[in-house]
C-alpha cells in the first residue's frame, strides 16, 4: 500500500512540473523509438537473406553475383507482397514523412499500428532489393510511437504535436547514429519552430534513442567521409557552379517521381498489382546497374572514397529513375538516401 502511494506521488509530482512531465515523456519514447528502429533493421536483414542471402546492409558485392532473372523477379516479388498488404492496411505503402507532416499540421494522431505494418512492407521493398532508403519508414515508425505514448497519456493538441516530433526525431537519429540531426530535422521540417519547451524533450529524445541503437549496432558513422580541405580560394565557384547544378537535379528528381507516381495512378490494373509492376521496371534499370538497388551505402562509401568509375554521371539518371520506379508504383521506403545518392554521384 505505502508502495503504491509513493508511485501515485511521484506521478502527480512529475505531472505537476510541465517540463519534468515532457522530458520524462521524451525518454520513454526516445528508448522505444531506439528499439524500433533495431527491430526494423532486424527485419530487413531477414527478408534480404531470404531474398538474397545476405543480411549485411552493404550488398553491392552479393547482388553482382546475383543472376539476372532474380535480379528481375525478387524486386517485383517484393512489390507484390507490399501491394497484398495495401489492400488492408492503405498506410503500407509510400515514403511517409509527408503523413508525419500532416498529421502534425492538422493535429491528428497516428495509428500505433502503422509502426508494426510499416516495418513489414519497408522491410520487404528494400529487402528484395527496391532502390529506396531506411530513414522515411523509421520517421514514420518513430512518430507513430511518439503518437501512442500521447493516447496513451491523453495528450492535449500542443503536447502530441511534441511527442510526435519527439518520436520521429529519435527514429531519424537512431537510423544515422546522429542525434543532433534528428533533433534538428524535427524541430525545422516537421514542427516548424525552437522553443525551448519543445526543443529540449526532441533532443532528449534523440540522443536516447542513439544511445539504445549504439548499444546493438556500435557507434560507428553511417557515411565516413574522408578529411577534405580547401586548397585553393579558387575552388568556390566551382562549389557554387555544383550547387547550381545540384538544385537542377534535385528539381528534375523531384518532377520526374511526381511524374511517374501520377503515371502509376492512371494504369488500369489493380492497385495491388502497381508495387509489383514497380519492382519489375526497377529490376531492368537494375540490369544496367546494380549499384541502383537498395539503400545503396556501399556507392554512397565508394564515391567519398574516390573509388567508383567514371560512370557517376549514369548513376545520377539511373538512380532516379530506379526510385521513382519503386516508391511512385506503391513501394514502401524513404526518399533521403536516394537524394543523397543522387547528390554523392553528382558531385
Amino acid at each position: 500500500m505505502k508502495l503504491v502511494n509513493s508511485i501515485n506521488n511521484l506521478r502527480n509530482q512529475i505531472k505537476s512540473n510541465e517540463d519534468l512531465y515532457m522530458i520524462s515523456i521524451a525518454i520513454v519514447v526516445g528508448v522505444s523509438t531506439g528499439y524500433g528502429n533495431i527491430f526494423f533493421r532486424y527485419l530487413i536483414g531477414f527478408f534480404q537473406n531470404i531474398f538474397y542471402g545476405s543480411k549485411s546492409e552493404y550488398l553491392l558485392e552479393t547482388l553482382k553475383n546475383t543472376p539476372d532473372y532474380k535480379i528481375l523477379l525478387i524486386p517485383a516479388l517484393g512489390g507484390l507482397l507490399v501491394g497484398l498488404f495495401s489492400l488492408s492496411f492503405k498506410f503500407a505503402k509510400g515514403h511517409g514523412v509527408p503523413d508525419v507532416i500532416k498529421a502534425i499540421a492538422l493535429n491528428r494522431s497516428i495509428s500505433p499500428s502503422l509502426a508494426v505494418i510499416k516495418s513489414i512492407t519497408s522491410a520487404i521493398t528494400l529487402g528484395s532489393g527496391g532502390s529506396a532508403g531506411r530513414e522515411g519508414p523509421v520517421i514514420q515508425i518513430g512518430a507513430a510511437i511518439g503518437s501512442g505514448v500521447g493516447k496513451v497519456f491523453k495528450f492535449s493538441s500542443e503536447r502530441m504535436k511534441t511527442a510526435v516530433a519527439c518520436g520521429a526525431a529519435g527514429g531519424l537519429a537512431a537510423t544515422f547514429n546522429a542525434p543532433i540531426g534528428g533533433a534538428m530535422f524535427a524541430a525545422e521540417v516537421l514542427l516548424g519552430e525552437f522553443g525551448l519547451k519543445t526543443f529540449s524533450p526532441i533532443i532528449i529524445s534523440s540522443v536516447i534513442a542513439t544511445v539504445v541503437s549504439r548499444a546493438y549496432f556500435g557507434d560507428s558513422v553511417t557515411f565516413a567521409a574522408p578529411v577534405y580541405e580547401l586548397r585553393s580560394i579558387a575552388e568556390l565557384p566551382l562549389y557554387a557552379v555544383l550547387g547550381v547544378l545540384c538544385a537542377i537535379v534535385g528539381a528534375l528528381f523531384i518532377k520526374f517521381f511526381y511524374k511517374v507516381e501520377m503515371g502509376f495512378e492512371k494504369i488500369k490494373i489493380p492497385s495491388w498489382s502497381k508495387p509489383a509492376l514497380g519492382g519489375l521496371l526497377m529490376g531492368c534499370v537494375a540490369l544496367m546497374s546494380r549499384d541502383v538497388m537498395g539503400v545503396g551505402y556501399d556507392t554512397i562509401d565508394a564515391i567519398l572514397r574516390h573509388q567508383a568509375g567514371f560512370y557517376l554521371a549514369m548513376l545520377v539518371g539511373l538512380k532516379i529513375v530506379a526510385t521513382s520506379f519503386t516508391l511512385g508504383s506503391g513501394g514502401s521506403g524513404g526518399l533521403f538516401v536516394p537524394s543523397l545518392y543522387i547528390g554523392a554521384a553528382g558531385g
